[in-house]
């Protein structure tokens, strides 16, 4: 073949449109499979590729669980009373086959005062991590939680000191679940710039409540332990809008009391 006729082939070829040629594969006009990550049928949530189709994560739980028996409740009496029982009504809730009786089972926590009990995960060197709470036969994420509970406690007919001390028992009992709520200073705050602060709740101008504690945080492998002051605010419908540390300092804490009684 003459060299003009090949500049002249090669000029028709590379001249031709993209979707007419083909480099080891279907020509790109084809539907493709879509990628690993966010998925065009699901914009707002990932998905995990598996051989011969993509499938999307489980989306994460509502409030209250919209799996659970009877539209979010259990049907019949729902027994907080002891672990055992208040396990099998989570187990109901959460639509999986109980093991045994519930006695074993990880990260449960009774709360008689709020007429609840606490479900979560262990983590560790932290415990468990407190994550869903029961109450009124039905489940909730905790942080969603406080209005739901505590106006079934009579928040909205509650005087201000009442809805303080409701606030102040959400924050002790649920919040902090896993920390230690610091009743009264001890040797560890001398040569602090923070002073300590009793356990407190006062009524906001909104109607809301703004909880202020000291808490300790368990030292682990260090031979110190965190210690912070929280201020914790609820709204006027008793839900938790805000918990935010205002100090914080390590000392070695030795001897402090708590004040977490009995749940």
């Amino acid at each position: 073949m003459k060299r003009t006729s090949v500049i002249a082939l090669l000029a028709v070829v590379l001249s031709a449109p993209a979707c007419d040629r083909k480099k080891d594969g279907p020509a790109t006009t084809q539907a493709q499979d879509p990628p690993t990550g966010l998925d065009k049928g699901y914009p707002d949530r990932m998905v995990e590729k598996l051989p011969g189709k993509t499938a999307p994560l489980p989306a994460p739980i509502a409030s209250p669980v919209p799996e659970a028996t009877a539209g979010g409740t259990v049907a019949g009496a729902c027994d907080l009373t002891t672990k055992e029982s208040a396990v099998q009504v989570y187990a109901k809730l959460k639509g999986f086959e109980l093991t045994g009786d519930g006695k074993d089972y990880g990260c449960a926590m009774l709360l008689p005062r709020l007429e609840s009990a606490l479900f979560g995960m262990m983590a560790t060197e932290v415990g468990c991590i407190w994550t869903e709470i029961v109450h009124g036969c039905k489940l909730y994420l905790v942080n969603d939680a406080s209005d739901e509970v505590l106006s079934s406690m009579g928040w909205a007919t509650a005087s201000k000191k009442e809805r303080g001390s409701l606030a102040l028992l959400w924050t002790e009992q649920v919040i902090f679940a896993e920390k230690e709520v610091l009743a009264q200073g001890t040797g560890a705050f001398e040569g602090q710039d923070a002073k300590f602060e009793k356990p407190a709740a006062k009524s906001l101008p909104s109607g809301g409540v703004e909880v202020r504690l000291w808490v300790r945080l368990a030292p682990g492998m260090s031979a110190t332990s965190l210690h912070e002051l929280h201020r914790v605010t609820f709204d006027a419908d008793g839900a938790l809008v805000g918990n935010e540390v205002a100090s914080s300092f390590r000392a070695g804490g030795v001897g402090i009391e708590t004040g977490h009684g009995p749940h």
